[in-house]
């Protein structure tokens, strides 16, 4: 098995664990915290199948792309961890923020809204609102940690970045020099690296799917993901 296929595999086992988990309720406004560490492992899981299914395939432009979806939620997942209920609602919090800082852009665009949809808005979040809700939000930087795992995803987060949004360093993948002039291609001409990007699509996997699982109590799943991610010299925390 080769690198590469050893850290899909890893991918493999934590979103198989997070496949099993039981679905349960709970009362409206009670675990904040785990409201956001379950949505942020089963977004990370199927998010996470995609890119590795993209991977198997060599397509490692789409791959990265998403792959820097998956280290986002890792990191939060990480940062809540530390104390998921107050955590929790200061990320809910933000959340709010951020939704209202969406309906200003609108208005400011001028763009039309039916009466349906202005109604849904909280009157109370237009305006008069901080910016972020704690500190750690003021920069994605924040949320990664002084250590040295924290710091290497980080870099990896900022160069995936990158190749989110349209840009011409995106388009130039599709290019190929000619002797006079620049050539179109139909496919990717400069491939990501892609064992690298197992590696971190694994890691962030890892990351995401661990601090769900210690929240239920779901000790077997923790384990099997664990044993994988250590055979495989994948990081399971960012302290």
């Amino acid at each position: 098995m080769s690198p590469q296929d050893e850290y899909l595999a890893c991918v493999d086992v934590a979103c198989e664990g997070l496949d099993d988990v039981q679905e349960y309720g709970f009362a409206a406004g009670d675990a904040g915290g785990l409201l956001v560490l379950h949505g942020l492992a089963m977004y990370a899981r199927d998010t996470a199948r995609s890119a590795s299914r993209l991977l198997r395939d060599s397509h490692t432009h789409a791959a990265a792309v998403l792959t820097r979806v998956v280290v986002e939620h890792a990191v939060l997942s990480q940062w809540l961890k530390v104390d998921p209920e107050t955590r929790g609602g200061l990320f809910l919090q933000q959340s709010t923020v951020e939704r209202a800082r969406w309906f200003e852009v609108v208005l400011a665009a001028n763009l039309d809204m039916t009466e349906a949809a202005l109604s849904r808005i909280d009157p109370g979040a237009r305006g008069g609102k901080p910016k972020n809700v704690a500190p750690e939000f003021n920069t994605v930087r924040n949320l990664f940690g002084d250590g040295e795992s924290g710091r290497s995803l980080y870099l990896t987060y900022r160069s995936l970045s990158q190749f989110v949004h349209p840009s011409a360093l995106t388009f130039a993948r599709y290019t190929s020099n000619l002797p006079f002039g620049v050539n179109l291609a139909t496919t990717l001409q400069t491939a990501q690296d892609s064992e690298a990007l197992a590696f971190y699509l694994a890691s962030a996997m890892v990351l995401c799917a661990l601090p769900y699982f210690a929240v239920l109590g779901e000790d077997r799943a923790a384990v099997a993901v664990l044993i994988r991610a250590q055979a495989s010299s994948v990081p399971t925390s960012l302290d």
